[in-house]
């Protein structure tokens, strides 16, 4: 059993690398023979970028893989995966930012580093703008509401919003978790940030059974912030 396990994980850390290194790259290099057959040069080199269906699909397999497997949420990490998918949040299309929306807790599931990148990127900041902008596609802003509420239930810590916050874990984790609530009180405003605390703690987003629960509470949250004058 022991060794099942290994192979398991073994498999779903060969494919992390795969994923950045085509689908997830800047570009794909696919490789082609010239017409030539007699020719000794080197197969010409095309450069073509990978659909939005490829993207999106690559980003699912990756959520699978860092669900099932801690050690390639790390993988992950170590080919800055945060950083690539909140690129790809900013500039990609509807499906992209379905996809990315719905890797970007699998990968933040207990993975303290993948959680500071995603400060880093100013990940709060740009989905909470997602989730108010109304000429924003429906189904992103609501997956983008959904990420606040998950965000709020499974790594904030269980304290009201305010601008005075006491914590018993180590200042520099204090300081982190105080800016993200900061982050979402400035952009949303406190009655939001409110909500958001009132129905976010949902628990963990692997339960199927909450997911309709979820997506309810996302929905409310996206057409209470349509009802606000910003």
């Amino acid at each position: 059993m022991a060794c099942s396990r290994f192979d398991h994980s073994h498999v779903l850390m060969t494919v992390v690398p795969v994923l950045f290194a085509h689908s997830l790259a800047p570009s794909e290099i696919c490789s082609i023979r010239a017409l030539d057959n007699n020719s000794d040069d080197e197969p010409t080199k095309i450069t073509s970028p990978p659909t939005d269906d490829e993207v999106a699909l690559a980003l699912h397999v990756l959520e699978g893989c860092c669900l099932l497997d801690r050690g390639s949420r790390t993988l992950a990490h170590q080919h800055m995966a945060v950083k690539k998918i909140m690129e790809l949040l900013s500039a990609g299309g509807v499906v992209q930012q379905s996809a990315c929306l719905d890797v970007l807790p699998a990968l933040m599931l207990d993975s303290p580093e993948n959680q500071k990148e995603f400060e880093c990127c100013h990940g709060v900041r740009k989905i909470a703008q997602l989730a108010k902008t109304r000429n924003i596609d429906e189904k992103v802003r609501i997956k983008s509401a959904e990420f606040l509420l998950l965000l709020v239930g499974n790594w904030l810590p269980s304290t009201k919003f305010t601008n005075s916050i006491e914590y018993d874990e180590e200042r520099e984790e204090s300081l982190r978790m105080e800016s993200l609530q900061d982050d979402i009180l400035e952009l949303l405003g406190e009655d939001i940030a409110s909500l958001l605390w009132a129905v976010g703690r949902l628990g963990s987003f692997e339960s199927e059974k909450k997911q309709p629960s979820l997506y309810f509470q996302a929905q409310h949250l996206v057409d209470t912030l349509d009802s606000k004058v910003w």
